[in-house]
């Protein structure tokens, strides 16, 4: 089933990544896993900006 112009939860995250979060920010991931979604929001910062990621193996 497909949201609008979203296919799946990936692209919704990735589209909330994308617009949403800014450079200066501090941002925490809770669910790490892979880290894929950690290493988007990281692109995204700048030296200004935090990022704290957790995850329970």
């Amino acid at each position: 089933m497909s949201i609008g112009r979203f296919s799946n939860v990936h692209s919704i995250v990735d589209n909330i990544i994308e617009q949403v979060v800014n450079k200066k920010w501090i941002c925490i991931d809770a669910t790490v896993g892979n880290g894929n979604d950690a290493l988007k929001i990281i692109k995204k910062l700048s030296l200004e900006g935090k990022f704290y990621g957790f995850d329970i193996q």
